[in-house]
């Protein structure tokens, strides 16, 4: 349905502007929505201005000058007792609890947290929302307002509040909130007021640690960073004085390469020779590995150890944005930086430090998909493997028929790749590819896995068939986590199903585990979740006591495989495995 067409837009200019809004705000109404115009994304920024807060409901929306009128906004927030709903509350709420407003939280409503469980493969940008759900003319003044900005060489900083185009097109946002609200709400109380119900507890949870942040060691990062530059520099003269060119000439590279007498075999989309970082990884050859070495310390130089220091802000912190529902599944990922891609192992962990007198802890849940995949199996025997050393290292053992298989066996490393791929829907040319085995081989070992441990097959066409069944009959298949997440999928990708339900699983656990420690305390210190695992900056007096505490929480005894954990205490996050 399209949005009323006596829908008021107004934007406060006076004080007779602000009289009538006080006025309206004093009007019943299911929900009041909220939204902010800012300069930028970096809330926490010395140069941060929030520009404009919008308030509107089905009807009627105001836009208001921020800078001129911060204390009646201030004094809005106090006095309101309706229900808050906001399209990304965690972002609006820092800019606003930044700029002295204090929201009621335990009002708040977010649609965006809405449409993720609604329906997790559309995306939840508010305009694409709107478009979807309220009006296909949601997103009409985004345009006007693009050419205004391309016109005057405008940017969200510099755009003069008063302009039509731009307060309009601000104030429409909470209309169409609104509207999502009326539309989306009954929807979660019917399907997932569970998982809703958790989403709003951990988004609490991250506010906090996201304002909270994570110190960097400036010093080091500047260290690493001169290093890194100055052999990326080295090894550069060293193939200018050895072959006549650079190492990041691939053209040239691959020529002397194939001259030197190196197969290559891989090829690019317009035909020519793939140097990637498999390839050359495989090669042995002086200068394949000065190219590989060359990018890996450009990267680190400018995309680690350069970034971090520019993303801090003036003590030396960098508040990373956790994207709640950063996956479809509902698993969590960081942006700014971007911690979960970061390389493993202590070099560029390194640069994230406690704060004096503090130590980093970090636990982590230790193999909890395989634990998970395992559960639902309802394999017993499966099970029992997890108690009796390394899970990976007994399942080789049994496939081969070899009890003398140890952990740095690469046969461990196969069966691995096998389990991995089976949660994740891969073929057999994939996981032969991951394994590095021949494609008729791995079919041969998936066949013994299957055939060893026959629950894990019947679990998998349990899934795709239930889904299959519930595509036939409800026009969609699907699974449902015990928590009550629903992940669908296109019709004969039903294989993608398993993944989604065990990381769907997973991230319930996770976010439950979350609340249950903030209950209990724990997340005072919290500092950022990374994949399975949570990383505190705690004092030093007090972080062997909170990382028994903690395990006892995150440990989960209701699975048929216990779902156990592993801490470590550290100088830095590098220091912690």
């Amino acid at each position: 349905m399209p949005l009323p067409s006596d829908l008021q837009f107004h934007l406060l200019e006076s004080w007779d502007d602000a009289q009538e809004m006080m006025r309206w705000l004093g009007e019943r109404r299911p929900v009041l929505a909220v939204d902010t115009e800012t300069t930028g994304f970096d809330w926490w920024s010395p140069t941060a201005r929030l520009r404009l807060v919008q308030f509107g409901d089905e009807h009627q929306a105001w836009a208001v000058p921020f800078e001129r009128w911060a204390g009646l906004v201030q004094d809005v927030f106090e006095r309101v007792n309706d229900p808050l709903v906001f399209h990304n509350a965690k972002f609006d709420v820092h800019w606003l609890e930044t700029f002295g407003c204090k929201p009621k939280r335990h009002l708040i409503d977010d649609t965006q947290l809405m449409l993720s469980l609604i329906e997790p493969r559309e995306l939840t940008a508010l305009k694409s929302a709107g478009k979807r759900w309220v009006d296909h003319q949601a997103a009409a003044g985004q345009d006007d307002l693009k050419k205004a900005f391309a016109r005057a060489k405008w940017d969200w900083s510099s755009v003069p509040v008063e302009l039509e185009s731009y307060w309009v097109y601000a104030a429409m946002d909470t209309a169409i909130t609104a509207h999502l609200h009326r539309l989306l709400r009954p929807l979660v109380d019917a399907e997932a007021r569970r998982v809703y119900d958790l989403e709003l507890t951990v988004m609490q949870i991250l506010l906090q640690m996201e304002r909270r942040g994570c110190v960097v060691d400036l010093e080091y990062c500047e260290r690493q960073r001169v290093a890194m530059e100055q052999f990326a520099q080295e090894t550069r003269a060293w193939s200018e004085a050895t072959y006549g060119f650079g190492p990041t000439s691939s053209k040239q590279v691959a020529a002397q390469l194939m001259m030197d007498g190196v197969v290559l075999r891989k090829q690019t989309k317009s035909g020519a020779w793939s140097l990637d970082e498999e390839v050359l990884t495989a090669i042995d050859h002086p200068l394949a590995r000065a190219m590989l070495d060359v990018r890996k310390a450009e990267k680190l130089a400018r995309s680690y150890f350069g970034n971090f220091s520019s993303m801090c802000d003036a003590d030396g912190i960098v508040h990373p944005g956790v994207k709640q529902c950063g996956a479809r599944t509902g698993r969590m990922s960081v942006t700014n930086p971007a911690l979960q891609t970061l390389p493993r192992g202590p070099l560029v962990r390194d640069a994230f430090i406690p704060r004096e007198g503090h130590s980093m802890l970090g636990i982590d849940y230790e193999q909890i998909e395989a634990r998970v995949f395992t559960h639902f199996a309802g394999d017993t025997d499966l099970a029992a493997m997890f108690g009796q050393g390394d899970f990976f290292t007994n399942m080789a053992r049994r496939i081969y028929h070899d009890e003398l298989i140890e952990k740095k066996d690469p046969r461990r490393q196969i069966t691995k790749n096998a389990v991995y791929a089976k949660l994740y829907g891969a073929g057999v040319e994939k996981f032969a590819m991951t394994a590095g085995v021949a494609v008729a081989d791995a079919a041969e070992f998936l066949s013994r896995l299957d055939g060893t441990f026959p629950a894990m097959k019947r679990f998998m066409y349990s899934v795709t068939d239930t889904a299959k069944s519930r595509a036939w009959h409800e026009g969609e298949g699907y699974v449902v986590t015990p928590m009550g997440r629903r992940e669908p999928c296109d019709p004969g990708h039903e294989y993608k199903l398993i993944n989604a339900l065990i990381q769907g699983t997973c991230a319930d656990i996770f976010k439950q585990t979350m609340v249950e420690l903030d209950a209990a305390g724990l997340c005072e210190y919290l500092i950022m979740p990374v994949h399975d695992e949570l990383i505190w900056d705690a004092p030093t007096v007090d972080v062997e006591e909170l990382k028994v505490e903690a395990s006892k929480i995150m440990r989960r005894d209701e699975w048929l495989v216990p779902l156990e954990v592993d801490g470590n205490i550290g100088s830095s996050w590098g220091a912690l495995k």
